[in-house]
């Protein structure tokens, strides 16, 4: 079985790591990384997934000097095998709005 890789350039980065299964090598990769500036972002991931998506999520980043007083949320879409959105929003007075915030992302595939 082959060794581990990863690399990590400024936040972004990804790992993967070999497995069997079923007596097939597959690499399962897990890649992340931070945007910021906006509500929505496109996302490329820094290695493309050779096969599949399985898990896109992203947290949606505050800090107390901020002064942040709302519930932010993220809806993520797995585009393909090498990019993702994320739009970021909140709810105020029961209606969803766009909300400009950082963004750590995290994904998981082989």
């Amino acid at each position: 079985m082959s060794a581990a890789e990863a690399s990590m350039t400024g936040g972004n980065g990804w790992l993967m790591v070999p497995v069997n299964i079923s007596g097939v090598e597959q690499k399962i990769i897990f890649q992340w990384g931070y945007v910021s500036g906006s509500s929505t972002y496109k996302v490329n991931y820094p290695v493309v997934f050779p096969n599949s998506v399985k898990c896109f999520f992203a947290i949606p980043n505050t800090t107390l000097e901020a002064g942040i007083s709302y519930l932010s949320m993220a809806n993520v879409t797995p585009i393909s095998n090498s990019q993702a959105t994320i739009i970021v929003g909140k709810v105020t007075n029961g209606n969803a709005e766009l909300f400009t915030r950082a963004v750590h992302w995290f994904a998981v595939g082989y």
